[in-house]
């Protein structure tokens, strides 16, 4: 009896292992639905989550974030640090790019050339700003000499803005912006601007037995009822920035999964160098005025949370308790800081929104309101998300609503926001500090974590006070997808944005 149970058990698993296998080998394709057509596809210079969701199935970095939020080898096998200042990578061989050429070191080096280079305007430049010295120290390692210790270093090479791109396809004219030459789980094949863009299988990843899928076709949708009816009539198998008030209509149907969690905080962004938002005490006044709670019920239907003081969760090790609550609602108190800063009777102002996303519509629908309970007269200008990024980087706004992720998971984070001259944040909000310059290099080049969180600290109390931004929420943030779509998973925390890394293990059970 005891040998029939276990052939029985045995013969059970061999079948259950065979059909999973067979699951997985289907192929197919997947027909994604973005948020918006991407604006750009360079790998180095972060401009929305449609573009960072295909970025990812193209490229790789020397390591990258995973599912548990540790960092794992990518085009690295490994590293070292023998010295505070010193990182060396040891580097796959035998991987090619898409167009055959070879990965090497050169590639390494060419690409982090490129992220520091100002004409780039990548995201990374300042917090990547430290590197001194790319040295190849052979066809597959290379050394990293940092002017100064990093405590982020390795974190930040995580951030999918750190992809390595083909030193041959760029020194032959190729174009990042309209094509992309990666090492990644999937080719790209095409683009029909506004239509899709299309991904297909590298047969030579240097995982083997990935990517499961043939093919990947992104389809943009810029209105998100008509991404969630695609999704429901099963036009597309997975949807992206799922509507707040749809999550809980996806939760109920069998057909759908929705894939969801916190994460990404809500924004207010000033352009400092325009008056009277030159003031502190106009921004603070305005921090204020906000009814955090509002904007909640009204863009995410009730999935989020208030954010009154820095944008850290609680259960990350540099959180700061004291400084939670550094804001309320309070519009007596925003009349009075308007009062002292000399605008007793408000003033006119706009404010940018896009129409692309509703959640940062009626987001913005909320500021006007509350403003205008202070005497502040705002007139809302929206525009396509392509329309609001340009208007952002070039610095054409007053103020401007976004969402977006406290990432790595270090406090260096703050450099990409707020270091003095970073193109891609900073520059275009015209804000500079001496102070918060020095406080964010300190808390770089300390290794002591107990002293970097007192850095950290100081900067978070400054950064209040001068208030820049203005931290509004945090906010759920999910994809849905059909109930035969395997494999799926939505990153947590902060690395929410980074989810599609998860699509090179996506398969179709249909």
């Amino acid at each position: 009896m005891k040998k029939r149970l276990s052939l029985f058990l045995l013969i059970s698993l061999l079948l259950i292992s065979t059909i999973g296998l067979q699951a997985q080998e289907t192929g197919g394709t997947l027909r994604y639905g973005l948020s918006t057509d991407p604006s750009s596809l360079d790998p180095h210079s972060h401009s929305g989550v449609a573009a960072q969701t295909i970025r990812q199935c193209v490229y790789n970095g020397l390591v990258t974030y995973y599912k548990n939020t540790e960092i794992i080898p990518e085009l690295a096998t490994s590293w070292e640090n023998p010295e505070s200042n010193i990182w060396i990578f040891n580097l796959r061989k035998d991987v090619e790019f898409h167009d055959g050429s070879e990965f090497n070191a050169e590639d390494v080096r060419y690409s982090f050339e490129r992220i520091l280079d100002p004409k780039t305007g990548a995201t990374l430049e300042s917090e990547l700003a430290g590197i001194e010295k790319i040295e190849i120290l052979d066809e597959y390692r290379i050394k990293f000499e940092l002017s100064e210790p990093n405590a982020a270093f390795l974190s930040t090479m995580g951030l999918s803005e750190a992809a390595i791109v083909s030193k041959e396809f760029m020194e032959s004219g190729g174009d990042l912006d309209n094509n992309m030459m990666g090492t990644g789980p999937f080719v790209f094949s095409e683009r029909d601007p506004g239509v899709k863009i299309v991904v297909e299988k590298n047969d030579n990843f240097f995982k083997s037995d990935l990517p499961y899928l043939n093919k990947i076709e992104f389809i943009p949708y810029s209105d998100e009822n008509t991404r969630i009816t695609a999704l429901k009539s099963a036009e597309i198998d997975i949807a992206s920035y799922i509507p707040w008030e749809q999550m809980s209509v996806i939760e109920q149907d069998t057909d759908l999964k929705l894939h969801s969690g916190p994460g990404p905080f809500m924004y207010l962004m000033y352009n400092v160098s325009v008056e009277p938002l030159d003031n502190p005490k106009v921004r603070r006044a305005i921090g204020y005025a906000i009814d955090r709670q509002a904007i909640i019920d009204a863009a995410f239907f009730g999935r989020g949370e208030p954010l009154y003081g820095p944008p850290v969760p609680e259960n990350a090790w540099f959180y700061h308790d004291g400084l939670a609550d550094y804001f309320e609602y309070s519009p007596e108190k925003a009349k009075a800081m308007l009062a002292e800063a000399g605008y007793p009777d408000g003033f006119e102002i706009s404010i940018t929104g896009t129409s692309t996303y509703g959640m940062l519509t009626r987001t913005t629908q909320v500021i006007q309101e509350n403003l205008k309970q202070i005497g502040i007269d705002c007139e809302i200008e929206l525009f396509d998300w392509a329309t609001t990024v340009d208007k952002w980087h070039g610095g054409n706004y007053n103020m401007i609503s976004f969402g977006t992720v406290a990432d790595p998971l270090d406090p260096n984070f703050y450099s990409k926001f707020f270091a003095t001259g970073n193109s891609h944040y900073s520059e275009p909000t015209g804000y500079s500090d001496p102070k918060v310059d020095e406080l964010l290099e300190k808390g770089k080049t300390t290794l002591d974590k107990n002293k970097r969180n007192q850095i950290y600290k100081e900067l978070e109390e400054i950064l209040l006070e001068t208030s820049p931004w203005v931290y509004l929420t945090w906010r759920e943030q999910g994809e849905a997808t059909r109930s035969y779509v395997k494999g799926y998973e939505h990153l947590p925390s902060a690395l929410a944005f980074m989810s599609s890394i998860t699509l090179r293990e996506v398969w179709l059970d249909k």
